[in-house]
């Protein structure tokens, strides 16, 4: 196409459906005739056939309106099927890659065929592009929404975790004397007046003693504790502030001090080594106070006192330990449950 005239020619037959003359003109459907040269768009063309009769896969189909007639009738028996998609690009935008002089007479015959101006769809690429990001950015909005719904649950359900007061799990497995019979039983199912497995630490054997009261009672409240594991498997689950018997002496001291290699004292086996020390959460805590002042908790001797330190008096000439003054503070009841 050299000029606006003919292109505009050649894009009447494109959107027409006319033919291209073997002498330059074009046949339309209508009683239409337009003046175009087509020998120079034949000789500098690859015919790509897809579909249809073969033997009429020639140049001289497209010269022979009949031979045309006859190609696309014989498509409805033998059709072909796109492998690619299609989507519309100005003309312009073609011709201008081959030839960037002809962007503006392309786009004037396009124009002027069109009966005015015309937008330019945007690029697909960018327009794909554009449209992930809008889903992208919503679904990061998504994401945000949900994760604070997430913190607002986690506000409401999570509960309160606390290092005290210094106790033992509920569950915790203890030993009782009932009936002539000793039995083991979750803490739990304690009542006061049940008689304890505990130890005397004078005579150095065990004993039964009552427990006289509950120190400290709550079955939902989510408690901190240490799992302290010994080396033959054994372990006991309690509080760090909590008093446990530790040596040969069964010196008292908080359970946070105890450390790897410290000897707990185990009923029927002696004292066991301490092999590993964690932290725990476990829901519930109990605090059982015995006459006797101790009990064996999981097979383990430990205090029932808690947050007690070793007293001295007259500088170092007196020392009373937290386990005795725990003693002395609960004197009155061990006292009292003889007399009611």
């Amino acid at each position: 196409c050299e000029n606006v005239s003919q292109m505009k020619c050649a894009l009447a037959a494109s959107f027409s459906g006319g033919y291209f003359n073997i002498d330059g003109s074009v046949d339309f459907d209508q009683d239409t005739s337009q003046t175009v040269s087509n020998k120079s768009l034949l000789a500098q063309s690859t015919l790509i056939w897809n579909g249809g009769t073969r033997e009429l896969h020639d140049k001289k189909t497209i010269k022979d309106p009949h031979l045309m007639d006859r190609w696309r009738n014989s498509l409805i028996t033998t059709p072909t099927m796109l492998t690619t998609d299609m989507y519309l690009e100005p003309m312009s935008t073609m011709v201008q890659l081959v030839n960037g002089n002809k962007y503006e007479a392309t786009y004037d015959a396009l124009k002027d065929f069109l009966g005015g101006n015309f937008t330019v769809v945007a690029n697909r690429q960018k327009v794909e592009e554009e449209r992930l990001r809008e889903e992208q950015k919503k679904k990061e909005e998504e994401e945000r929404k949900k994760n604070e719904q997430n913190k607002k649950e986690d506000t409401i359900v999570t509960p309160t975790v606390s290092s005290g007061p210094d106790c033992f799990p509920p569950h915790s497995i203890v030993t009782i004397f009932e009936n002539g019979i000793e039995k083991m039983k979750p803490m739990q199912e304690l009542n006061v007046g049940d008689l304890v497995l505990s130890y005397d630490v004078k005579k150095k054997i065990s004993t039964f003693s009552p427990l006289i009261l509950w120190a400290h009672a709550d079955q939902y409240r989510d408690v901190k504790y240490l799992l302290i594991k010994l080396e033959d498997s054994s372990k006991i689950k309690i509080s760090g502030e909590h008093l446990i018997m530790v040596g040969i002496n069964h010196k008292t001291m908080m359970a946070k001090n105890v450390n790897k290699g410290d000897a707990l004292y185990m009923l029927h086996k002696g004292f066991v080594k301490v092999v590993a020390i964690t932290e725990v959460i476990e829901t519930g805590l109990l605090a059982p106070i015995t006459a006797a002042g101790n009990i064996f908790v999981e097979g383990i001797l430990a205090s029932c006192y808690a947050n007690l330190v070793d007293v001295k008096i007259l500088g170092e000439l007196v020392k009373i330990s937290g386990q005795t003054v725990g003693d002395l503070g609960f004197l009155p009841l061990r006292v009292a449950r003889y007399f009611f």
